[in-house]
């Protein structure tokens, strides 16, 4: 019977942990099934599993949490497979907790062994292997080898087994690595908030989410007022703190409501699932008024004083001005929405939130499945989403000179 392995995406809450060197991603599933059968084959075995924590839910000690079985062989292999056991009980919880191996050749009468798999799957287990499973020094899981089939387990195969937890030991790294860096590139740097890339796919997520469920999905985008200003005055790195301070307002208010993002310069979006327009409007206005406070002041890096910065805000919600019909531009759509209600704002004098309307959410001029271009200000960084144009809404001075918004 070939081995098993949880699917990818059941095994990364497993793998949010921390290492110091870089590394490069792989199928980690699969590779823990065919190490798995391996090690089953230099040890001959009939079944054996491999067991890692949960990094958010263990102690110092590793009394406390649980152990998930995220790949097995066998012929139980399906059954068991995503079974989580007690980090306090049993022979996997005994060699997780110690950090050393153990070795058994009668299990049934041995005082660590645990009973309750056996007897939810009608497997008998007469003998048994267990090494640590090591992220660098720190243990995060144990690989277990059952009923040797031919005689009794051996050093020899002690040390094999310690070889291959090894293995699983590098491959875990790797991932924990992956992970991280694919994490890394949807942050923005300067505000730690998720970028634009992060905005695109979580944007897709929640529309798709809301359509489903039948709740209301709302946007907000937030625009600093007058920052050439700032720049102009006090310089670069002044702008640069009241970005980070503005940020640090909206993750503040956001926090446990949505998610927030950096559009670009000074632009800020925040997606707030289950929120209709009025509550997001009300959100976007808490915000306008709490800005200025989280912004004035000195720093402490650098001799500089901000003044107290105010903000601009359009919101939309996907049901209300958009629809949550089965259209492929339908987060572009929102985006336009709030984006036009904001131009509304700034047009008005700056320092207000504004309401998107349906005509705002109706279909993009140029509809294509990325967000279309836009040419509203200075090129956004590389990577971020473009947005929608206002072909209705005409933006030049007098003189024929596009507006300035800022």
């Amino acid at each position: 019977m070939p081995a098993m392995a949880l699917p990818d995406e059941s095994l990364r809450p497993l793998l949010r942990r921390t290492r110091r060197d870089d590394a490069r991603p792989h199928d980690l599933g699969r590779f823990l099934a065919e190490t798995l059968a391996l090690a089953a084959h230099l040890v001959p075995v009939e079944s054996g599993s491999l067991l890692l924590d949960d990094p958010t839910a263990k102690g110092a000690d590793r009394s406390s949490g649980a152990l998930t079985l995220v790949a097995a062989f066998g012929p139980a292999a399906g059954a068991v497979l995503g079974t989580r056991i007690s980090a306090h009980r049993g022979v996997v919880g005994h060699v997780y907790r110690t950090g050393t191996p153990y070795l058994t050749s009668t299990a049934r009468r041995d005082p660590h062994f645990l009973e309750t798999i056996d007897a939810r799957t009608g497997y008998r287990t007469r003998s048994l292997l267990a090494a640590p499973v090591r992220l660098e020094r720190a243990v995060c899981g144990v690989l277990e080898l059952i009923n040797r089939r031919r005689g009794q387990f051996t050093p020899r195969d002690l040390r094999i087994a310690e070889v291959f937890a090894g293995y699983f030991g590098r491959a875990v790294m790797n991932a924990v690595d992956a992970i991280k860096q694919g994490e890394l590139a949807l942050i923005d740097d300067l505000t730690g908030l998720g970028n634009v890339r992060r905005l695109q796919e979580q944007l897709e997520v929640q529309v798709r989410a809301a359509r489903e469920g039948g709740h209301h999905l709302s946007l907000v985008i937030v625009d600093l007022d007058r920052l050439k200003r700032l720049n102009d005055t006090q310089g670069h790195p002044a702008g640069s703190e009241a970005i980070r301070r503005a940020a640090t307002c909206l993750l503040q208010h956001v926090d446990g409501r949505g998610s927030a993002f950096r559009l670009g310069g000074d632009e800020f979006v925040a997606l707030l699932p289950g929120q209709d327009a009025r509550e997001a409007a009300a959100f976007a206005e808490k915000i306008r008024r709490a800005l200025p406070e989280h912004t004035r002041g000195a720093t402490r890096e650098r001799p500089i004083v901000l003044p107290a910065m105010r903000a601009s805000a359009g919101v939309a919600s996907l049901r209300e001005h958009v629809g949550d019909d089965e259209r492929k531009d339908t987060a572009s759509r929102l985006l336009s929405a709030a984006d036009r209600a904001l131009y509304r704002a700034k047009r008005a004098g700056r320092d207000r939130v504004r309401l998107a309307t349906p005509r705002d959410g109706g279909p993009l001029e140029h509809p294509s499945p990325a967000f279309a271009t836009t040419t509203r200000r200075a090129k956004r960084p590389s990577g971020s989403i473009p947005k929608p144009g206002r072909a209705d809404e005409p933006r030049a001075t007098p003189r024929g000179k596009p507006a300035a918004r800022k």
